[in-house]
């Protein structure tokens, strides 16, 4: 029996038997998302983490699971723990936050906030894992005068073996909520550690939600809300040195009528659009007295390009958006995936949200996935044209309100880039806007610093389920996806195998009608096999069939249309 497996060489996305599925993750009691993530420095798969109640009973610790491919993480080095923070001395606390990192290789990151119940006394904590669940090390951080809140993001660094965290803490003497940012080792040394007021003089309340390290500007770029002072929240964009946490500068955007948060900011590689960020969010400057999702693109000089809204379903329902990613589709375009929770979703209750727009920001798709018991979205990942196959298309991590496990669960929901996967989805309407911009300049000054401790860690196992599960599904593709009125009509190309030996399929869309040339070569170059088609306007499925017989070896699939060339490389193996 021979087995087929397809790798990129020039305008197509690398393809193998891909899985898409519906999965929890937990304990018998309340388990609640914080953070997910696609793998691959470890072995291709998914990792989440949240909090979880089944360390101790009532208390709270935090939970991960790291599952392969097909989101299974039964055998090592796949699995499901909880942790319970400790002090030096054994005093058990109860996690706020669990977010979760991939370190490389050899570790994974653990971080959050947390507290002593009989004291109130707040913590940061850090936690390095290795790779199949054990605690490495486990380090707690404070700052006299503050009280931790939350810890709301992590990013890795451009520095070798170093990352950040993110968040918020309180100030006790005056109340106001303060921008926390952390630089650390892997396994938890401070490189440096800030607290940072946005308004300095002025009783306002701020929280960090994401950060990521800029190496071409040489900046680190945290985003947020900060209350500003003034009774309504304003989006914020702060500037920091990487290497020494000093303050280079901040903008505000929003307006000073409305509401407005920025949730997480995504690096561009779009060097056409100046590269700068994509930044995620949402506000209540809408037309109907609700919130929609609010996405800001700005270039490296942090001039704004585009700033839109999106609108659930046409209606006047709360959506957000907590994350965006960005992907180079299948035509050499780059398009951005917008994930986040309407309030009302096509169940008629809380609904996981997807909403998929052009590099110019004009809207592709919505999507929503769910279940009538209530499901939202954490964070959001998808993987590029050099990332390893069975993880291509979008990768949705959240909760499920009544989960398959207990009273609630960590779920990972896996869909096509057209949004189609196993269970529990529909498409939906989109409507765009343009949406609040830049608003000022603010000041913001560092105004403490942290202090590391030592701390303990008691682990605990966990459980996992599957609800649904398909390695295809009818109508699922990972090529860009047409855009209607306002679609780029660029022809697009995919392979997909049939589960046949020696069968395979091309699969173009938005063909111009006129012919297709295939040819399948070794690499001597000998023609293995060829055919021409007639292609229709629109979507295109081309049968191949190499034969059962086909030898073990290399072969290059080219296909030919209107004077253009896509190669894909194909390896049989026996």
């Amino acid at each position: 029996m021979k087995k087929l497996i397809l790798m990129a060489c020039v305008a197509i996305g690398l393809q193998t038997h891909a899985q898409y599925f519906d999965h929890d993750y937990g304990s018998t009691t309340i388990d609640e998302p914080q953070r997910g993530m696609n793998t691959v420095a470890m072995g291709e798969g998914f990792v989440i983490s949240g909090l979880g109640t089944n360390t101790a009973g009532t208390a709270t610790g935090s939970i991960v699971a790291r599952s392969n491919a097909a989101g299974m993480n039964s055998g090592a080095p796949y699995f499901t723990n909880g942790y319970r923070v400790r002090t030096v001395a054994g005093t058990p606390m109860n996690s706020r936050d669990a977010r979760i990192l991939e370190q490389g290789p050899n570790s994974f990151g653990l971080s959050g906030a947390c507290v002593i119940p009989a004291t109130g006394v707040d913590y940061a904590y850090h936690l390095q894992l290795n790779p199949n669940g054990p605690v490495l090390n486990a380090h707690l951080y404070f700052s006299q005068g503050y009280s931790f809140y939350r810890i709301t993001s992590v990013a890795s660094s451009t520095t070798a073996n170093q990352q950040y965290m993110a968040g918020s803490a309180i100030r006790n003497f005056t109340g106001e909520t303060q921008i926390v940012v952390m630089k650390i080792s892997f396994n938890g040394n401070i490189a440096w550690a800030s607290i940072y007021d946005m308004v300095p003089g002025a009783i306002s309340n701020e929280v960090a939600y994401d950060l990521a390290e800029d190496a071409a500007t040489g900046e680190l770029i945290v985003v947020g809300q900060t209350t500003l002072g003034a009774g309504t929240s304003d989006a914020f964009l702060l500037r920091l040195n990487p290497a020494t946490g000093a303050v280079i500068g901040a903008n505000t955007y929003g307006t000073a009528g409305s509401n407005e948060t920025f949730t997480g900011i995504e690096l561009s590689n779009d060097a056409a659009n100046n590269n700068g960020y994509i930044i995620s969010g949402y506000t209540d400057n809408t037309s109907a007295a609700d919130v929609d999702g609010w996405l800001v693109r700005i270039d490296n000089t942090l001039a704004t390009l585009w700033a839109n809204t999106y609108d659930y379903n046409a209606s006047a329902v709360n959506n957000y958006f907590y994350d965006v990613k960005e992907r180079l589709n299948t035509s050499g375009n780059y398009e951005y995936y917008a994930g986040g929770t309407t309030s009302t979703g096509a169940t008629g209750t809380v609904d996981i949200e997807v909403d998929k727009t052009a590099v110019n920001g004009a809207s592709v798709g919505q999507f929503t996935y769910g279940t009538t018991v209530g499901e939202s979205l954490v964070s959001i990942d998808v993987n590029t044209l050099t990332t390893v196959g069975a993880v291509n298309g979008i990768s949705m991590y959240g909760y499920r309100s009544t989960g398959l496990l207990g009273s609630s669960d960590l779920t990972i929901y896996k869909a096509y880039f057209n949004g189609i996967t196993s269970c529990d989805y529909s498409t939906n309407t989109i409507t765009e806007a343009t949406g609040p911009g830049f608003l000022s300049n603010p000041s913001p000054n560092l105004v403490a610093h942290l202090i590391k401790d030592t701390a303990t860690v008691n682990t605990s196992a966990g459980l996992d389920k599957t609800k649904c599960y398909s390695t295809t599904v009818t109508g699922g593709s990972n090529a860009r996806m047409a855009q209607g009125k306002q679609a780029q009509l660029a022809m697009e190309l995919d392979v997909l195998t049939t589960g046949e030996a020696g069968s395979y399929q091309v699969q173009i869309e938005n063909a111009l009608a006129g012919k297709a040339e295939i040819r399948v070569n070794d690499l001597m170059g000998r023609v293995v096999y060829s055919k021409t088609m007639e292609l229709q306007e629109g979507s295109n499925n081309i049968p191949v069939e190499l034969g059962a017989n086909t030898g073990a070896g290399i072969y290059i699939l080219n296909t030919t249309v209107s004077g253009k060339t896509y190669s894909n490389k194909l390896v049989v193996v026996k």
